[in-house]
């Protein structure tokens, strides 16, 4: 298996640590210790904390581009409001948002990181909603509702630890979905 480039090795690191140990846990000695790399050769890639915070949303960002969407208005909704509640209680990337969300509303660098992923979000909930009939402006309100909806479900799903299962949480937003479209 070909090795990683140093950056991408080292942004996987800190996703884990993301993921396993969440905000708290992030540190440039924790992250250099997962990846197996020394404080400096972190602090090259990654000066500061706030730095590590933009690549882990960045992360988040591509894959959301990267997801392959079905052309069909309510197909493409489906898929869009699937992917939002994790595969389940331990899903990295879902911990990931929900660490980065929750900090965002008492670290001005963690919410510019993730406000364009939000927002890219939104607004293709609300394009979706908007191919499904919905007027402009019902789209919008409703790719808002959508959007706290997912990520509140998402939260019972990660921190409730199996006390709500993914295929209910995934049932609940689209019956909201489907009251939102005509």
């Amino acid at each position: 298996m070909p090795e990683l480039p140093p950056r991408l090795h080292v942004t996987r690191a800190l996703l884990a640590v993301l993921a396993d140990a969440g905000m708290d846990g992030v540190s440039v000695r924790r992250v250099a210790a997962r990846a197996g790399l020394s404080i400096g050769a972190v602090q090259h890639h990654f000066p500061t904390k706030a730095a590590m915070l933009a690549a882990a949303a960045a992360v988040l960002h591509a894959a959301d581009e990267e997801r392959d969407l079905p052309a069909a208005p309510r197909e493409r909704l489906a898929a869009l409001l699937d992917a939002r509640i994790p595969a389940s209680s331990v899903d990295p990337l879902a911990r990931v948002w929900l660490a980065l969300a929750a900090h965002a509303a008492v670290d001005d660098a963690t919410n510019d990181a993730i406000v364009g992923l939000a927002s890219d979000r939104r607004r293709q909930l609300a394009e979706t909603l908007d191919a499904c009939g919905a007027s402009t402006a019902a789209a919008r309100r409703g790719a808002t509702e959508l959007s706290a909806l997912a990520d509140g479900l998402a939260v019972q799903v990660v921190s409730e630890r199996g006390a709500l299962p993914p295929a209910i949480a995934r049932d609940v937003l689209r019956a909201r979905a489907a009251a939102l479209t005509p």
